[in-house]
């Protein structure tokens, strides 16, 4: 699922980084990467995508987070701003991300 957001999401114009769990997206940081939106799974291997975006904000304090979910009682839950409920489309989660990235600039 993973490659297929991100090949959608750069065949729409998006700069993709992949990380394939929590930690490998913690050790890109580590090693100088700054995102600008993450879209993060909530539900995810050896990290819940809640938690990597709680110590990536340690690190990037204005980073904003885009959470994908199939739970419904996430949304209200979690605290974050940007949400998707799963399933989704693919204009349903870019226009998402086009708005989640104009936050960046303000």
């Amino acid at each position: 699922m993973r490659e297929a957001l991100a090949a959608l999401l750069r065949d729409t114009g998006f700069v993709v980084t992949e990380a394939a769990d929590g930690l490998a997206a913690l050790a890109l940081v580590e090693d100088g990467a700054r995102p600008e939106v993450l879209l993060v799974d909530q539900t995810m291997p050896r990290m819940s995508g809640l938690e990597l975006a709680r110590r990536l904000r340690e690190r990037l304090r204005d980073l904003v987070v885009v959470l994908m979910t199939g739970d419904a009682g996430t949304e209200a839950a979690c605290g974050e701003r940007w949400v998707i409920q799963k399933p989704f489309d693919s204009r349903r989660l870019t226009t998402l991300l086009r708005q989640a990235a104009v936050m960046v600039g303000e």
